[in-house]
This record gives C-alpha cells, structure tokens and sequence, in this order.
C-alpha cells in the first residue's frame, strides 16, 4: 500500500528542491531532475530518426520531430504513460528510405529464398 508523504516530507523536499538539491524529487514531477540524467537508448535512437529524416526548419512535421525528441528521456527513465504517445508520434512521422537499399520484408524474403534454393526447394 502507498501512502502519501507527509506535511513535514514535502516541506523538506520543497526546501531542498529550491536550494537545487533534488535527492528528495520525484522523477516524475521534477524537470530539473529529469535534466540531470543522462539520455539511454530510447532518446539516441530518436534522435537518429529525427537526424535521418532532414526536416527543414519551416516543415510542419518539424514539431512532431521536436516533441519526439523531448519525450524520449523521459521514456528512457521509465515513464509509461509517455511512451505510448511516443510511439504514436514515431509512427506518424514518414520514414523514407533510399530505393537502393532494401527493407527489412525484402532481406527476409532474401534469406527464405536462399534457404528454400539451398535445400532444392521451390524458391516462390
């Protein structure tokens, strides 16, 4: 069971929140907390999403890109409710890829070809 802090524990966290000491934040509630820890995964691989797309600075989808990026930290820390909009902004945006290269359906239907010539089957 959780129970809330008492008067006397938010009034300590309070002080010690002013004086620039957020030991006692709440990871959740305290921007200046989540400023201190350092980006994981999630925001790095934002960032190179948002790095390959080349948005230029008047596209509207520029701010979709942009509250990408502010959201993966936070996902990074274990916020659960903010990875689902993350995802949901991720998915919305376009992701374009140069026609030389293939995808990943056509590296696996590669690889079932090889596999199926390699035993003399049918390769479809």
């Amino acid at each position: 069971m959780i129970m809330a802090d008492s008067n006397a524990e938010r009034q300590r966290r309070k002080r010690a929140h002013g004086k620039g000491d957020h030991s006692l934040c709440s990871p959740d509630r305290c921007p200046d907390l989540l400023a201190k820890v350092p980006a994981g995964r999630v925001a790095m691989v934002a960032a190179k999403l948002v790095e390959g797309l080349g948005l230029a600075e008047d596209d509207p989808r520029r701010l979709d890109a942009e509250v990408l990026l502010a959201l993966a930290p936070r996902v990074d820390r274990g916020d659960t409710t903010t990875a689902r909009e993350l995802r949901r902004i991720a998915a919305a945006l376009p992701v374009e890829r140069p026609p030389d290269r293939p995808g990943l359906v056509d590296i696996l239907r590669e690889e079932r070809r090889r596999r199926r010539a390699a035993h003399g089957w049918p390769t479809l």
